[in-house]
């Protein structure tokens, strides 16, 4: 049965057909001829279409419906859309995923309102012509990259919890996996390391590693490496690479310091105290300081007896480092000549001897501060522990 109106410009041109086919419609002719280009509607197997013009479709019992004209739409009470939002809720009803332009807001499914992370496209306040991807928790809520195990759970590769929400992770950002940093790493902050900090591609016996004791109560920080071979060990280099100060296995002498060293506190020594000297014919050899009961200080310089006397004023700078308002010493020796009496004063002494006689003196004065100290007792053993430091491997 066939029903058509062949006039293009008629309000009703079109054509209608039914028969073994199904319920087919056209609207146009095919090109180039005057033949119906039908789209079928409906066949004995129901309703197909490939084109369908409408407002609303709807279920039977309306708990779901497309409007065709302004796109929104609702699929029973789990999604809906709006025209401005994307909703999915749970299956009691609660709000699950929410998207509004291009934010994605997931949602509490046990706590009605409650956003839990946000993840879509943003611009920086400072710079709103910069644009970037925004994945963030809420300030009651952690969030977790992980990976999926066999018993369906998933396992952590990094935590992000700012407020501390989960008391299991103790700091913002914890990382729960080996990980390898291929390029420099910037830390603005700080850095926190619970067990050991290893110098290597891969942990092994003669890594070397920053610890902290855990062997018992001390808190020591330690700073370990293999001794294998000669010349391993530890330096401490400037950026222009010149070595500051090494430690190396395998020397006479392993510990080095290249540079002027201030030690603001007692140095103790257990063998003597000596400087090398470089010789044209005897390599460097050795001169050992001359020590002393008490700690004094001295200045040594010469001079000539005219009229009796040789007035030697003490130098400026070494009576502020040495106390002559109390007993100092002055030592001479006479080249030729005699020298019969020695008078000290504060700023100055005075050599009474034969006229034209030379002579070399040297004064030796008790540091300030120092000036009751004598042959003290050592306090090494109250603070000194040279227990080995144990850690563990990771």
């Amino acid at each position: 049965m066939l029903f058509e109106d062949r006039v293009e410009n008629s309000p009703t041109f079109g054509c209608l057909c039914i028969g073994t086919m199904g319920f087919e419609i056209a609207s146009t002719f095919k090109p180039g001829t005057t033949e119906w280009d039908f789209r079928t509607f409906g066949t004995g197997q129901g309703f197909m279409a490939d084109c369908i013009i409408a407002g609303i479709l709807m279920s039977r019992n309306g708990a779901s419906w497309i409007n065709l004209d302004d796109g929104t739409f609702k699929f029973g009470e789990r999604l809906q859309y709006n025209g401005t939002e994307l909703v999915n809720k749970t299956s009691g009803g609660l709000d699950a995923i929410r998207m509004v332009d291009t934010i994605l807001y997931f949602y509490d499914w046990t706590n009605s309102g409650k956003v839990l992370g946000v993840a879509g496209s943003q611009f920086m306040t400072a710079y709103p012509n910069v644009r970037g991807f925004l994945l963030s928790h809420g300030l009651e809520s952690y969030m977790t990259l992980s990976y999926r195990i066999a018993n369906g759970t998933y396992n952590p590769y990094i935590i992000f919890d700012k407020t501390g929400i989960n008391p299991n992770y103790a700091a913002p950002i914890r990382v729960q996996e080996g990980t390898v940093f291929s390029a420099a790493v910037n830390m603005q902050n700080r850095v926190y390391v619970p067990q050991q900090l290893i110098l290597d591609a891969q942990l092994n016996a003669n890594s070397p590693r920053i610890f902290k004791n855990v062997g018992d109560a001390r808190n020591i920080l330690c700073a370990e490496v293999s001794v294998n071979a000669k010349d391993d060990g530890f330096i401490i280099q400037s950026h222009t690479g010149s070595v500051l100060l090494s430690i190396l296995a395998g020397r006479s002498n392993p510990i080095e310091l290249n540079n002027n060293t201030q030690v603001n506190g007692r140095l103790y020594v257990d063998g003597p105290i000596t400087s090398t000297n470089k010789t044209d014919a005897f390599n460097t050899r050795l001169t050992t300081a001359y020590e002393s009961t008490e700690s004094y200080a001295s200045d040594i310089g010469s001079g000539i007896v005219k009229d009796g006397e040789c007035i030697v004023w003490i130098d400026d700078i070494f009576k502020e480092c040495v106390n002559t308002k109390i007993e100092y010493h002055i030592f001479t020796q006479v080249y030729n000549g005699d020298i019969t009496k020695i008078e000290r004063f504060e700023d100055y002494f005075i050599v009474y001897g034969e006229d034209g006689t030379e002579f070399s003196w040297e004064l030796k004065g008790k540091r300030i501060g120092y000036e009751n100290n004598r042959l003290e007792t050592p306090s090494l053993e109250e603070y000194i522990d040279n227990t080995a430091v144990s850690r563990k491997m990771i």
